[in-house]
């Protein structure tokens, strides 16, 4: 990859050896120039860079090894297995592995009478931009016609267990008291 970059870095009148590398930065704008290769963007132009979320997700996506062009934006599915590279990175799967995709946690839900609660993986707020889409949580009555609950925030508790989760990610528990909940059904949603 190095001598690709470097070569059209190079196309691109670049010729500092300290910003010609795949993972280096020639712009300053906090994009390695492989990923904004694969974007489309210019890496010698700090003016001109891609979105924040895609920017995020074509890093990781070139770390993880997917180098296509095709697979390495927030919207595209680089595994085909239905998920987008964002919500899998939000949800803390492998978005180059068909056999990691989403789920809540090994134990996703219980009830213990009047709770009910289920636990899911989140990437950290703090590494959360604002043009990244979000994780919500989503309820139905017997119609399934799901909405987004209000005030999410305010149910959420860190789950007391943080493991097998990489230190970019939080497990959080969603609770509900059954007796007050107007809905039957709930849903993680990354939209």
């Amino acid at each position: 990859a190095d001598s690709f970059v470097a070569q059209r870095m190079i196309d691109l009148g670049v010729v500092d050896s300290d910003k010609v590398a795949a993972g280096d930065d020639a712009d300053d704008d906090g994009v390695s120039n492989y990923a904004e290769i694969l974007l489309g963007t210019d890496p010698s132009d700090g003016y001109v860079e891609p979105a924040t979320g895609d920017s995020f997700v074509a890093q990781r996506m070139v770390g993880l090894g997917v180098v296509d062009s095709d697979k390495v934006a927030a919207a595209d599915d680089a595994d085909d297995d239905g998920a987008s590279n964002i919500a899998e990175i939000l949800l803390n799967t492998d978005p180059s592995n068909i056999d990691d995709q989403p789920t809540t946690s090994d134990n996703p839900s219980s009830l213990e009478f009047p709770d009910f609660f289920f636990e899911f993986v989140r990437l950290k707020s703090d590494l959360m931009t604002p043009d990244m889409p979000l994780v919500v949580v989503e309820c139905a009555g017997a119609d399934m016609a799901f909405m987004p609950v209000s005030n999410v925030e305010s149910k959420l508790s860190l789950a007391a267990d943080q493991s097998g989760i990489g230190s970019d990610y939080e497990r959080f528990v969603f609770r509900v008291d059954i007796t007050e909940a107007a809905c039957g059904f709930y849903r993680l949603k990354v939209e």
